[in-house]
């Protein structure tokens, strides 16, 4: 079943509706330590150190999965070169500041290393391409 957002789902889990979600530690978090979700796993590449209890996915016999949850500003195709660069270098400074690091850890998650747009953009392509392999390898059916 197709849901908006990460938050229907886990209410829906917690409900009975659904058997289980993928979701984030900003969404889950609470109901984690409240016991009312029960966590099988991180997505990531490591544990978190939020929950350090729960294995990674790759841990717990899937060598190598990684999926990870990421936030990100896009602009226009034809957006000046300037601006987008000029863009990023505010979104990094504000990103890397102490109050926000601090406050994404509270939640669970963490800011990614910086990178020009051009990184950006390949880690994307490749995460991408990586996703749409395990789709396929899974043989899951996108609803239409």
């Amino acid at each position: 079943m197709p849901y908006k957002g990460a938050a229907p789902a886990v209410i829906d889990v917690m409900s009975g509706q659904i058997h289980m979600t993928f979701s984030n530690t900003v969404t889950s978090g609470a109901h984690l330590r409240s016991g009312r979700l029960r966590g099988l796993a991180f997505t990531g590449p490591r544990r978190t150190p939020l929950f350090p209890e729960l294995p990674t996915v790759s841990e717990s016999g899937v060598p190598g999965f990684e999926l990870s949850n990421s936030y990100a500003y896009f602009a226009p195709a034809g957006a000046p070169r300037g601006v987008v660069r000029a863009i990023n270098a505010v979104v990094i400074q504000g990103m890397n500041s102490p109050e926000t690091v601090k406050a994404l850890a509270a939640d669970g998650s963490e800011v990614v290393p910086a990178a020009t747009p051009e990184q950006f953009k390949a880690k994307f392509d490749r995460e991408y391409r990586d996703l749409e392999k395990l789709v396929s390898a899974a043989n899951i059916k996108l609803l239409p």
